[in-house]
């Protein structure tokens, strides 16, 4: 009976994971320069218990295609090129969660074509993709402040439950896609919203005090590096510092 309740432990807690995939491959026009600019990264996912679950999304795969599309608003002359699908299965016992990560190139050609989206295709493409979350956006960059005030930047390429999902390469230099809290993400660029609960903007000098005693005080100046709701990173004369956001104040030019 013991060696039955560790077989069915072990198999419970063990996990393993299967990837596979397709590439499509663009032919590039020889006629006219072509730049790769950039790259559009779409997401999707779906969990199952014992066999059962992703009843709701019949179209997996095309909705990564579509956080992708909506992820990136292609600008004059530019086209997706040379998409790649992965599909990552992990399983934890009974547990299974399929991940689907879509990465295209973005190309910049010389062309008089433009491809441009209609507001109801734009419409499509937002259905299950929101823009925003909170202080973040699509395809911006997140930043995870560590204990030492070290910054690591991520790319935001979707958002799930209180969640956002972001991208970044490993130290080998491999894709990595993580999935890490909206209110433990910090902004280089700040929703209008988040300016205005705050009453500063990143790049904004402002004050702390500091209360020395009943009959003096401090007061210390410098500018706001990066920030969420709840704090902000602010450079004091090349000390950077974290301060609740409540506590500071801008300055007046």
């Amino acid at each position: 009976m013991k060696l039955l309740f560790t077989l069915c432990t072990s198999l419970i807690l063990s996990s393993c994971v299967y990837h596979h995939g397709i590439l499509s491959n663009a032919s590039m026009s020889s006629s006219g320069n072509t730049e790769y600019v950039d790259i559009a990264i779409g997401y999707n996912k779906v969990g199952y218990f014992a066999g059962m679950g992703g009843r709701k999304q019949d179209a997996f795969l095309n909705e990564a295609k579509r956080s992708l599309m909506a992820n990136y608003e292609l600008g004059p002359n530019q086209s997706f090129e040379n998409i790649s699908v992965d599909v990552k299965t992990t399983f934890f016992g009974v547990f299974q969660r399929v991940e689907v990560i879509a990465i295209a190139d973005v190309v910049q050609k010389e062309t008089n074509g433009t491809i441009t989206y209609s507001d109801n295709y734009k419409q499509l493409l937002i259905t299950r993709n929101p823009k925003t979350k909170a202080h973040l956006k699509l395809n911006e960059k997140a930043l995870v402040i560590s204990g030492d005030l070290t910054i690591k930047n991520y790319l935001v390429v979707g958002f799930y439950k209180d969640k956002a999902v972001l991208f970044d390469y490993a130290e080998n230099g491999t894709i990595n896609i993580t999935k890490k809290k909206v209110n433990e993400l910090y902004t280089f660029q700040p929703t209008e919203e988040l300016t205005k609960a705050v009453g500063f903007t990143v790049g904004d000098s402002v004050s702390r005090e500091f209360q020395q005693s009943y009959t003096s005080g401090t007061t210390l100046e410098g500018q706001v590096i990066a920030m969420n709701k709840r704090m902000s990173l602010v450079d004091f004369g090349g000390e950077k510092i974290m301060y609740n956001s409540k506590n500071l104040y801008k300055m007046k030019n």
